[in-house]
């Protein structure tokens, strides 16, 4: 739990920080649930399976900007992807990459 933490939590205040969103998040946790991998709540709670800290950074960086989008825009409108590749040019490649091997993570 302590270790999913150390590798997410930076990314979350460095991303927070960019995107000018610090104000909106209040806290950050990690799950180990089976039915959700991450989310937002709409109080500011952010969450995230452990499983991320076992992923290449670009992947963690994808699921961190997904997810503080949210604060923003609390969908996936056209708005909330401009907003994501704003600030992950790269997301389609990071989103695709991760469907493919979530189940494999050991792997990587």
């Amino acid at each position: 739990k302590e270790h999913a933490l150390i590798q997410i939590l930076p990314r979350v205040e460095y991303y927070a920080d960019l995107m000018q969103i610090s104000h909106l998040y209040t806290n950050v946790k990690t799950t180990s649930a089976n039915t959700k991998r991450w989310s937002c709540s709409s109080r500011g709670v952010l969450m995230f399976h452990r499983k991320l800290s076992k992923c290449p950074i670009s992947i963690v960086d994808y699921v961190v900007v997904h997810e503080l989008a949210h604060l923003i825009h609390f969908n996936h409108s056209r708005n909330f992807r401009s907003l994501v590749e704003e600030y992950h040019p790269q997301y389609k490649i990071s989103k695709r990459r991760l469907k493919e091997n979530w189940n494999g993570l050991w792997l990587w």
